[in-house]
């Protein structure tokens, strides 16, 4: 499967095809598990857009008017105490844009910010959105979720994933003991349907950044391992025996 749009959602490519029935035994997906410690879990994802609004007056009399942005400051004020502690191993957030304002000479009645939750649990999802709800109702601000995914969860013990991290070992001498991811990606899309996804990666870092590097070594290496494990899951499918009322195949 091919897809474009997975930095986006994913919600037009990987489960579209999906729903139209192209349904894996497993899934090779490199798209997590950094330095070959294949991904065993990844945290939800939830993205959020807030509104405040307020009433446009001169920047010199501010008393005329009611700042929209100074109600939008309170409400994610507000939000990030609900995230103490904003760390790996916790549910986070993230307050990637923040818009308000056409002047510096005016007092904005409008003003909105896109925030980015990364949570640990579907319970813990629920709550957070409970919880910031109230929020933006104390607030008078509007909320609208711009996008979710639940998280995905995979076990080493899985005879595909068990198998793949064999070869991994064999190829690269790296153990796998298996990684946990921060972000989200289209394997949640699998897990959903119970599919087993083998999602690693070579060495590299700099995700997203100026400084983004893969190991040329690695990819040499990651091309070893899918090949050895496409030929050997084949082979094993092909003793199958299929009686057939003509043949057996």
């Amino acid at each position: 499967m091919i897809t474009s749009d997975e930095e986006l959602g994913g919600f037009n490519g990987t489960p579209k095809v999906l729903e139209a029935g192209y349904l894996p035994k497993v899934c090779i997906l490199p798209d997590g598990g950094d330095n070959w410690q294949i991904q065993l879990s990844a945290k939800g994802v939830l993205q959020l857009r807030i509104r405040t609004n307020g009433q446009a007056a001169h920047g010199s009399q501010p008393w005329n008017g009611d700042n929209a942005n100074l109600h939008l400051i309170r409400v994610l004020h507000d939000i990030m105490a609900l995230f103490p502690e904003n760390g790996p191993d916790t549910n986070t957030v993230n307050v990637g844009k923040i818009s308000g304002g056409e002047a510096i000479n005016q007092v904005p009645d409008a003003a909105e910010a896109l925030i980015d939750i990364r949570y640990v649990h579907e319970q813990a999802k629920q709550q957070l959105l409970e919880k910031i709800t109230h929020i933006c109702q104390k607030h008078h601000a509007q909320l609208e979720v711009v996008m979710q995914g639940i998280g995905a969860r995979f076990d080493l013990s899985n005879p595909f994933i068990k198998h793949s991290a064999q070869i991994v070992t064999e190829v690269t001498g790296v153990e796998v003991k298996g990684s946990h991811a921060f972000g989200s990606s289209d394997a949640r899309f699998f897990a959903a349907l119970d599919i087993p996804c083998i999602s690693l990666y070579p060495p590299g870092g700099g995700h997203h950044g100026p400084n983004e590097s893969v190991s040329i070594k690695g990819l040499q290496q990651l091309k070893a391992i899918i090949t050895q494990f496409l030929i050997e899951t084949t082979q094993e499918s092909s003793t199958e025996v299929v009686q057939t009322p003509d043949a057996v195949l």
